[in-house]
């Protein structure tokens, strides 16, 4: 089992579970594809969505750690993940396949560059 992938998952959860608790505030207005697709489909379709995405996040993770400039992103579950999420085109598919289309090169140079954005 390669623990650092099953962490992914439950820190997808977790910021999923986070941006649900805000739901309706202006805190989580990018998280309104997440709220409809959860609406449709329920919280066991989310949680193998968290498995889906687990890896891919892993590896845009080591993506972005090889280039030595992931510190605006540290730590992974609060600040990498929730980035990470904010990326992810949610749709109202039942499978979690769409997530197989993900650019990781695009999304590693996107949140690189994110560390340009004034806060």
């Amino acid at each position: 089992m390669d623990t650092s992938i099953c962490e992914a998952a439950m820190c997808l959860w977790e910021a999923m579970l986070e941006a649900r608790s805000m739901e309706g505030t202006s805190q989580a207005a990018w998280a309104a594809p997440i709220f409809a697709r959860w609406d449709q489909w329920g919280t066991v379709e989310m949680r193998h969505d968290c498995v889906a995405l687990a890896p891919i996040a892993e590896r845009v993770w080591m993506a972005i750690r090889e280039t030595g400039e992931e510190d605006h992103l540290v730590p992974f579950d609060w600040e990498f993940i929730p980035a990470f999420l904010r990326r992810v085109e949610f749709t109202d598919a039942r499978c979690s396949y769409a997530f197989e289309t993900i650019d990781e090169a695009a999304m590693v140079a996107d949140l690189l560059a994110i560390k340009a954005v004034p806060a």
